[in-house]
């Protein structure tokens, strides 16, 4: 289902973005909860709709609230950049839900930050200064592959 709901709404000029990736299973403490799940656990039971929607090229990915093996779902590394882009092919970008980061992520494949509940905003002109050319130039092109 995934997949066509991305191709319906992305044939009509819009971007679809699919949420939340990945094991937000549960509203109850889902802004604490540590979900502990291993590789083959993901890929043959959490992976597969995100899979239908990469397959259908949607353009972004919105991570969770909750940890994943002890890494905050937007900071985790191993499920955004190992898993999600380089096994499952995911080619676009990936975005924060509402106040879900507690640093800068986007070196852990974590594009794009929503702003937060009385939070303030990580991703400043000062932040971004400092990361390598490279780590802004993938993200950059990411989010621009998406729009294109």
């Amino acid at each position: 289902m995934g997949g066509h709901a991305v191709s319906g709404i992305q044939d009509q000029n819009v971007m679809a973005n699919v949420k939340h990736f990945v094991a937000n299973n549960q509203e109850t403490d889902r802004g604490i909860i540590d979900e502990h799940i291993d590789e083959r656990t993901r890929f043959e039971i959490y992976y597969p709709p995100f899979q239908g929607a990469i397959d259908a090229g949607v353009g972004s990915m919105m991570c969770s609230y909750n940890r994943v093996n002890g890494i905050h779902s937007c900071m985790n590394n191993s499920t955004l950049n190992t898993d999600l882009r380089e096994r499952m092919g995911f080619k676009g970008y990936v975005l924060s839900d509402w106040g879900a980061t507690s640093s800068m992520a986007i070196q852990y494949g974590m594009e794009q930050e929503m702003d937060g509940f009385e939070k303030n905003v990580l991703y400043t002109e000062e932040a971004v200064s400092h990361l390598p050319n490279a780590t802004l130039d993938t993200a950059i092109e990411r989010i621009m592959y998406s729009w294109f």
